[in-house]
């Protein structure tokens, strides 16, 4: 069972100047990990989440 895809995150990505490994480096995991917190393969745990929203500028639940 896979977790719903975070199109929030993926959509302010898109919006922003950053790309996957931008951000996967601002997490401190691997561009493929990162495509995988998008695509809802692997959970985000509530910090990650809140490095992400502080990066990208918004609030954590913009990124559901």
């Amino acid at each position: 069972m896979t977790n719903p895809a975070l199109a929030g995150l993926k959509l302010r990505r898109q919006q922003s100047d950053h790309t996957q490994a931008t951000l996967a480096a601002a997490l401190g995991v691997t561009q493929s990990q990162y495509r995988k917190f998008e695509a809802g393969l692997v959970r985000l745990d509530i910090y990650r989440a809140k490095v992400l929203a502080g990066v990208l500028g918004c609030r954590i639940d913009d990124l559901l």
